[in-house]
């Protein structure tokens, strides 16, 4: 009786320090954990100051586009003016020189105005594309964090399960030496 109460202490032993393990295990999971809902935390503060910098760039862009229209409305303004002045200079050849210097002034801005707004589109076009890539990327890196996450809490369920089992198994060791 001696012999199998020892075996049985033995077994009881063995099975403690088997929980201490599940439970230095469980705690190590447990910290990964917190570690990583920090780090997606982080992620998504980084995320949401992306956002926020994006949603300035857009309200940048369209500032930029309303400028835009403004441009375009001078712009057809000046084609307006373009227009009349070439009735005057038909109505007024004598004064041609004078016209036509006038005409190519008024020509030349027009062309830097519409180099101008190609410009402007341009840079607006480029910055919406860095804009999307960025979200894509955080999204992305946000995602892969969440399934880590998800499989840690899944581990987790199941050292849980473990850490039970092992203790009814202490518990009916427990039972049978009383």
């Amino acid at each position: 009786a001696t012999e199998a109460a020892e075996r049985l202490q033995v077994a009881l032993n063995d099975k403690e320090r088997q929980c201490d393990a599940l439970q230095q295990s469980q705690e190590q999971l447990q910290r990964r954990l917190t570690d990583q809902t920090g780090h997606a935390q982080d992620l998504e503060r980084r995320l949401q100051i992306q956002v926020e910098s994006l949603e300035d760039g857009y309200k940048q862009n369209t500032a930029l586009q309303s400028q835009c229209l403004t441009l375009e409305r001078e712009r057809d303004g000046l084609v307006q003016d373009k227009g009349d002045l070439q009735l005057q200079l038909q109505t007024m050849k004598s004064s041609l020189d004078t016209t036509s210097a006038f005409s190519q002034a008024q020509a030349d801005d027009l062309k830097a105005k519409r180099d101008e707004i190609s410009a402007l589109m341009d840079d607006n076009a480029r910055d919406k594309r860095g804009a999307a890539d960025q979200i894509a990327a955080l999204r992305k890196e946000l995602s892969g964090a969440a399934a880590e996450q998800e499989q840690l809490r899944a581990r987790n369920a199941q050292l849980d399960k473990s850490n039970g089992d092992l203790m009814q198994q202490v518990n009916a060791a427990a039972s049978q030496r009383d």
